[in-house]
């Protein structure tokens, strides 16, 4: 199946957006570029914002749920592990469920996540043998098993695209580099939890591009969306602070210090670059620029 504005002039998406709303929002962008027409709902309420009363998707003349809707921020994940499931897994379910009453269904991309990895230092590949470590990790395998099964019995193609630590405008949770972008904004000493951690950060403009080629795939495949590169908290830090005219400091805070489930988290992008020609485009420099020129301290 290929999915090309020429064939289907216009094709509308099902973009799922609750807890990836900058990555919807970025592929909102790009689907109307490609004369697409995207539809965002704003809720992880499966039952209510997406359902109709007979357990029907909303907009049913979607061709391609985009489903991006999750609890992502992993310390509420830990805390709340019941909600997480019943948003994670069960929402995932119930949305399987309603993409069979679609007469167009043609493809189905889930938004899984790094998280379904155990602890390695070196790059992990798709072929890993997961072994997620916290509450988030296990939805979001679990999800995964759904999509695989969806595709089994339905034939319809699907995707499971495990996303690394995406950046970009208007994120949501307090994740580690809004929390800088903030403190930049409105302080001259930076601080943070355990400086030492390395993770693949991914820039949002970069994860909508490797979503939008996905509706293209034939068949059932697994993607890493990544750079291909770690970075410390540490040089996250210092490459914000470098990038602004004022000194900073970065400290750590003991208060903001929690037990490191990992130490590195890094993607082998070799699979998506082979099979789908895609290549991360914004670098982590610039990505910090941005956010920082947004904010007004750059």
């Amino acid at each position: 199946m290929s999915v090309e504005a020429t064939d289907l002039d216009p094709i509308t998406f099902e973009v799922l957006r609750s807890g990836f709303e900058h990555a919807a929002d970025r592929m909102s962008t790009v689907l109307q570029r490609a004369s697409f027409s995207p539809i965002i709902y704003d809720s992880v309420d499966f039952s209510n914002a997406v359902f109709d009363p007979e357990g029907q998707l909303v907009g049913q003349t979607a061709n391609c749920p985009v489903h991006l809707a999750a609890m992502h921020f992993v310390p509420e994940c830990n805390e709340n592990p019941e909600r997480t499931f019943d948003i994670n897994v069960m929402g995932t379910r119930n949305l399987l469920s309603a993409a069979r009453t679609l007469d167009n269904l043609e493809s189905f991309v889930y938004a899984s996540s790094a998280a379904v990895y155990p602890p390695k230092a070196t790059p992990l590949a798709e072929t890993e043998t997961p072994g997620p470590l916290d509450v988030y990790g296990r939805t979001k395998l679990v999800g995964e098993d759904l999509v695989d099964l969806f595709h089994r019995d339905t034939g319809v193609d699907t995707v499971s695209a495990r996303l690394f630590n995406v950046f970009g405008p208007r994120e949501t949770n307090p994740h580690l580099i809004p929390e800088i972008v903030e403190q930049i904004a409105s302080s001259s000493r930076i601080e943070l939890g355990n400086l030492a951690p390395k993770r693949d950060y991914v820039h949002v403009t970069d994860v909508a591009r490797a979503l939008h080629r996905m509706l293209d795939v034939e068949g059932q495949r697994t993607y890493n969306v990544g750079t291909g590169e770690a970075h410390s908290v540490r040089r996250v830090a210092e490459l914000a602070t470098n990038a602004v005219t004022e000194e900073f400091s970065v400290e750590q805070s003991q208060d903001r210090v929690r037990e490191s489930d990992r130490k590195n988290l890094q993607a082998d992008i070799d699979r998506i670059r082979g099979e789908l020609r895609w290549e991360p485009r914004v670098s982590l420099e610039s990505g910090l620029e941005a956010l920082l020129t947004d904010h007004g301290v750059r």
